[in-house]
């Protein structure tokens, strides 16, 4: 998994955990499957953009909240990259 997949995988589950909805409430809402869902959260490479934005509405988020912003450089990233936040 490189710096890109890594935060995209650590925004999705911050955002997640912020909610306060449940991982097969957030999969329903998204119209994803549960177990669909699940395997995307351990391989976050693999979240297309639809499923990006399907998901952000679930959260009642802006899609670009589940995206790198401008601090996150490879070997750099920011605290949500490096799993500090």
């Amino acid at each position: 998994m490189d710096w890109m997949d890594r935060c995209v995988g650590n925004r999705v589950g911050r955002a997640l955990a912020e909610s306060g909805i449940g991982t097969g409430e957030v999969a329903r809402k998204a119209g994803i499957r549960a177990a669909v869902f699940a395997d995307r959260m351990i391989a976050p490479a693999t979240f297309t953009v639809d499923e990006l934005v399907l998901i952000a509405v679930a959260l009642d988020r802006n899609p670009v909240d589940l995206l790198p912003d401008a601090r996150c450089l490879p070997d750099a990233g920011c605290d949500v990259c490096l799993g500090r936040s």
